[in-house]
């Protein structure tokens, strides 16, 4: 049993951690906004197109501390 009581608990903080995480994701506003709605929504800003580690990241629309 002493055994088993640190795996439970690195699966319990891994799975809460997961959860708030996605949690996160999910809820924001800014979420799937075009440009121009992301410009004008408070909250929001926007992230130019990019290349990153070879591969083209088109903009997109992300939450910030405005």
């Amino acid at each position: 049993m002493k055994r088993l009581f640190p795996l439970f608990l690195i699966i319990a903080l891994a799975a809460a951690s997961g959860s708030f995480l996605t949690a996160a994701t999910k809820d924001s506003p800014c979420k799937d906004l075009k440009k121009t709605e992301c410009e004008r929504k408070k909250g929001c800003c926007w992230v130019k197109g990019h290349e990153q580690k070879g591969k083209k990241v088109h903009g997109y629309c992300r939450m910030c501390g405005k």
